[in-house]
């Protein structure tokens, strides 16, 4: 599988329409997607998406309890989304998704991400999400 390359580490995802990506690092940038994406807002995947989004905007994230809690649902969301939408002849599958709140204050929260392949590769990822619906 190839993907465009996609940059979290820049404030929020870019696209770069002169990049891609290949194998699991294309599952990887899918389960960032995924995990920012609003649950229910696909109309051709209706179970893609986490409430990460809504927990935030809707005031569900108030310290780093409530953080944790809603990264945990949404990797759990995100790893059953990704493994039952991999194709069935790719090598390297996704074991493991791992979200923890690394910063959290009143406008934003900073995730840290991680995923695991079945072949034991590790990429992590840090981004943001906003907690004020902005």
């Amino acid at each position: 599988m190839k993907g465009i390359a996609i940059d979290f580490t820049t404030g929020g995802p870019r696209l770069y329409l002169d990049r891609q990506v290949e194998g699991f690092n294309t599952t990887v940038q899918n389960g960032m997607v995924n995990v920012g994406t609003a649950e229910g807002s696909d109309p051709i995947y209706p179970t893609r998406g986490t409430r990460l989004f809504q927990t935030a905007v809707e005031g569900g994230i108030v310290n780093y309890a409530s953080a944790r809690h809603a990264s945990n649902f949404a990797a759990l969301s995100a790893l059953t989304f990704m493994t039952s939408t991999e194709d069935a002849d790719v090598e390297e599958t996704l074991e493991n998704v791992t979200l923890s709140p690394a910063e959290l204050d009143v406008l934003s929260m900073k995730v840290e991400a991680q995923f695991t392949s079945s072949l034991g590769t590790v990429v992590g990822i840090v981004s943001n999400l906003s907690t004020n619906g902005s």
